[in-house]
């Protein structure tokens, strides 16, 4: 596996505008191979896209690009300290309707990889409420919640069968801590987890 600073520095970094017009910053992470699929991230409560570096470094060596953004209220996108935590006028469901314009985004740029989308923490809420209204390859939905990550599964009619179960670390040469000791895969394509 490849691995270096350079896969931590986004390739290219922009702002989509939402429908009430807030500035969502957002930012590209390209595969640093041949591109086997695209992953979109959606942080948790309280952090911004780039707390996920040693988790993109990790999936930018495996040849995936990477899509993120930082959410209302967090990192970049908040317009001033004052507004951190505010997800604005439209709430949450404008939170996910970000998500959902990024994701066009990616796969206008990408158009025949596979998608996947991470939620981790708030941002596997947000993939929830995304998912099953959305056609994905994979759906990686990193929550402390057993009994909820089971019910996911179901809500998404995904076959039977098409759980992984895996730890999920930062390289050893990276100083960031793993995101979640235990992720769930939900998959409709047992290709994207060979090898897992």
């Amino acid at each position: 596996m490849q691995s270096g600073y350079a896969a931590t520095i986004p390739s290219a970094e922009f702002r989509l505008t939402s429908t009430e017009g807030l500035h969502v910053a957002c930012s590209r992470w390209d595969s640093l191979g041949p591109v086997r699929g695209v992953v979109q991230i959606a942080h948790g409560m309280g952090e911004h896209i780039g707390r996920y570096v040693g988790t993109i470094e990790v999936l930018v060596s495996a040849g995936l690009t990477v899509y993120g953004n930082d959410h209302r209220g967090h990192g970049r996108t908040a317009p001033s300290a004052a507004h951190l935590g505010d997800f604005g006028e439209g709430g949450f469901d404008s939170l996910v309707e970000d998500m959902v314009r990024l994701s066009h985004i990616a796969k206008e740029e990408i158009p025949d990889a596979p998608f996947m989308l991470l939620g981790h923490g708030m941002g596997s809420f947000a993939a929830q409420q995304y998912g099953p209204a959305k056609p994905l390859s994979l759906a990686i939905v990193l929550t402390p919640l057993r009994r909820r990550s089971a019910n996911i599964s179901k809500a998404y009619n995904w076959p039977k069968g098409c759980t992984l179960q895996k730890a999920l670390s930062p390289p050893a040469s990276s100083k960031s801590q793993p995101l979640h000791n235990e992720m769930k895969i939900h998959s409709d394509s047992t290709a994207l987890t060979q090898g897992a």
